[in-house]
């Protein structure tokens, strides 16, 4: 069976991989309703922003200059200074958007006012809430003014009223917004007068700048009372530490505490030296005399578990009695070889070595002992110096109480007469300097009437309207082609259904219903009939080449109505033109031979001849140019006639006298017939109506006869609709254009 694999290297084999082309066939069909969406909803934007009050807006743009603090500045007596602090511009950030300045500038350029003027110019700042032409539109207003309908009848308002709507109104069309990474501010104010934006705009910053001073001015005001008072305070306080420091002077007897302390200082300082050294020096003794407290206690085994530490192995006596020892061995090992061990050379050997043995001993424990007594003297070494540094740390407290005393008395006495002097100096300056105080801001561009609106933006609102409409329905046309399952695309069937594809039949619009197949007995002028002969044609030469006999041919399809029984009656007609044909109706729930032929309904056929109630000659009915089986008469059970031993006799009877058998089966997804025919034929017609049957339906059907036999399965395209398919994949009608030729 040719089964196209996916694990070769065709084609077909990359059904998931989507190509550059693919995308724009989608948009090739559909580029004429793309195209008519973006248009109409172009011209709606267009017909909407040409109706709307255009808005203009002004800009103000203030700089908060930071200031080095100063020493001696009274904002430091109240809060910290934060004037290069990011919070510091938050603040002001958040002042400039408060309420109490919007009402400053509403006040100040008279808008109230007007609330109640039907009669409204835009240049006198008129926000009646009746008749918004001076600030951006609400969809309400929009409705009322383009399309003439009356709102409800204005009421009466209160003062309070009329200035909450006026903040309201006003802060619908302001904007503060800080430029980032920056220390600058941008005041923005929209309005349908490009005047009065620039005259709001304007005022907003000076309201502000306004503000500030009126803040510094109470602050200085508050400051310079309260420093005449604090003044009087912190002079009393100067004089009770002053007496309080000559007091404990006098008490404790001191008069240089500095020179006092600098001894015991020095002295503990040198012990503290000492102290590390011995500890250092008694920590690498202890670790010695670790290593070597056990082998004095143990001697057994004396020299093989002799202490490996530098201060034994490095002795020159160990070294040289080592020597010695490494000597004796070698000569005992060399004389054990000639003698045995009673002859006397062994015998001098033996006690030779057991003397160089007994002096390794006695060295090593002379240099144990002589490290025991070296952590002894150690110890207590660090004993004296701890005992010595406790009795100068004693001294030094003593003496650091008095001073640390003496100390905190000084600081207090410095620390009232700093604070003294700052006051003093501060009012004096108070005094010199009045009420003169400066913004830490500034406007570097102030606002101007714009001569642009900011919106609507006709031109950016259609082509963005256009741009948009645009790619709405290229996503549309995308999902759409992606949700169509159906076959539609025959440039890639192989590569969809993995089978080879045997031919394309083209749709017949010549009077039949629905475009089906009919019987074509002679040829045609019109173009279409040219083009299904040409197609039936190549089916025929297709199975002849198939490089098999292929004598007994299987026509099904996935579903109904898919062309099938058509396809095979056609089939036999292309093939008796140079062949011996039989054609087998196995459909036996839905024949149409009978209908097809204007045969007589009464006609014996396979399940009479199945049977045994006629013979292959009674059942053979010759049409044109080849012979029919009818179905017969109807069955309960189409697989005990399909699949019994007289139809397989039945086909190898058929084989020995014609040429080519087609058989035309039921749908192999409706009824299990196909699947137990397949097991007697030669080669599978995969018939495939375009727009038709969802491919996973085919692939089920192909499946399902893939698992049955092991032989070819073709598909043919059935129906296929050449203007639509030239949308879909390209495919051009070649037999036509020869024909036109």
């Amino acid at each position: 069976m040719e089964i196209l694999r996916p694990d070769h290297d065709t084609p077909w084999s990359r059904e998931n991989e989507v190509s550059l082309r693919d995308y724009l066939m989608v948009v090739q069909r559909a580029w004429r309703r793309i195209l008519i969406l973006a248009i109409s909803v172009s011209l709606v934007a267009a017909i909407v922003v040409s109706v709307m009050t255009p808005i203009y807006q002004a800009n103000v743009m203030i700089i908060f200059e930071p200031q080095a603090p100063k020493l001696t500045s009274i904002d430091e007596v109240y809060t910290s200074d934060i004037r290069d602090s990011e919070e510091y511009y938050k603040t002001q950030y958040e002042i400039l958007k408060s309420r109490p300045l919007a009402e400053q500038v509403i006040t100040t350029l008279n808008l109230v006012d007007h609330l109640d003027n039907d009669e409204n110019d835009n240049l006198s700042g008129d926000i009646n809430p009746h008749n918004s032409s001076t600030f951006p539109l609400g969809d309400w207003d929009w409705l009322t003014q383009t399309f003439g309908i009356s709102s409800a009848e204005p009421r009466t308002e209160q003062p309070l009223e009329r200035m909450h709507f006026a903040v309201k109104k006003y802060f619908e069309n302001l904007k503060v917004s800080p430029v980032k990474n920056t220390q600058l501010v941008e005041i923005k104010f929209s309005s349908s007068d490009p005047e009065l934006a620039a005259a709001v705009a304007n005022s907003h910053a000076d309201a502000y700048f306004q503000s500030i001073l009126d803040a510094k001015l109470s602050i200085t005001k508050s400051a310079e009372k309260w420093m005449l008072t604090r003044l009087d305070n912190l002079k009393s306080n100067l004089d009770e530490a002053e007496q309080s420091l000559q007091a404990f002077r006098e008490k404790e007897n001191l008069v240089d505490s500095e020179g006092l302390q600098h001894l015991p200082s020095l002295e503990l300082n040198e012990l503290t030296v000492n102290l590390v050294d011995a500890q250092q020096e008694l920590s690498s003794t202890k670790n010695t005399y670790w290593q070597v407290a056990g082998w004095g206690r143990d001697s057994s085994g004396a020299i093989d578990s002799m202490p490996s530490i530098p201060e034994v192995l490095n002795d020159p006596l160990v070294q040289q009695f080592k020597n010695q020892l490494g000597v004796a061995k070698q000569k005992l090992k060399e004389l054990a070889i000639r003698y045995g061990p009673l002859h006397p050379e062994m015998v001098v050997a033996r006690e030779n070595l057991k003397t160089v043995e007994d002096n390794l001993l006695r060295q090593v424990a002379s240099v144990i002992q002589g490290i025991k007594k070296k952590y002894e003297v150690d110890i207590a070494n660090e004993n004296a110096i701890l005992a010595a540094i406790n009795i100068t740390k004693n001294q030094y407290h003593e003496l650091g109480w008095k001073t640390s005393e003496l100390g905190a008395l000084k600081r207090e006495v410095e620390a009232n007469r700093e604070l003294y002097e700052l006051f003093f100096k501060r009012i004096k300056e108070t005094a010199e300097m009045g009420f003169a105080h400066s913004v830490n801001a500034r406007i570097i561009s102030p606002a101007i009437a714009p001569l642009e609106p900011v919106k609507p933006l006709k031109a950016l609102t259609v082509t963005m309207a256009f741009a948009i409409s645009l790619l709405v329905g290229l996503i549309v046309s995308f999902v759409r082609d992606a949700m169509d399952n159906s076959l539609r695309d025959i440039g890639n069937v192989e590569l969809k259904l993995g089978y080879q594809l045997l031919g394309v039949v083209p749709l017949l619009k010549s009077g039949n219903s629905g475009g089906e197949h009919k019987l074509i007995s002679k040829p045609f002028k019109e173009v279409q009939e040219h083009s299904f002969i040409e197609a039936m044609r190549s089916l025929h030469t297709g199975i002849v080449l198939s490089g098999k006999a292929n004598k007994t041919l299987m026509v099904t399809s996935s579903l109904s109505h898919e062309g099938k029984s058509k396809m095979a009656i056609n089939l036999a007609y292309s093939c008796s033109l140079l062949e011996r044909v039989v054609l087998v109706e196995c459909d036996l729930y839905h024949p149409i031979l009978v209908n097809e032929f204007e045969i007589d309904a009464d006609t014996q056929g396979l399940t009479e001849l199945i049977e045994g109630k006629r013979c292959l000659d009674d059942c053979l009915i010759e049409r044109e140019n080849f012979h029919v089986i009818t179905a017969g008469s109807h069955t309960s059970d189409s697989r005990e006639i399909l699949g019994s031993p007289q139809f397989k006799e039945l086909l190898r009877s058929l084989a020995s006298r014609f040429d080519r058998i087609i058989l035309d089966c039921p749908p192999v997804l409706l009824v299990s017939d196909s699947e137990l025919i397949s097991t007697y034929t030669d080669m599978v017609i995969y018939v495939v109506r375009t727009g038709s049957t969802q491919i996973s339906q085919i692939k089920n059907g192909l499946e399902k006869l893939a698992r049955i036999k092991d032989q070819p399965i073709k598909i043919v395209v059935n129906g296929l609709d050449v203007p639509s398919a030239e949308k879909y994949s390209g495919y051009r009608n070649y037999y036509d254009d020869v024909y036109e030729r």
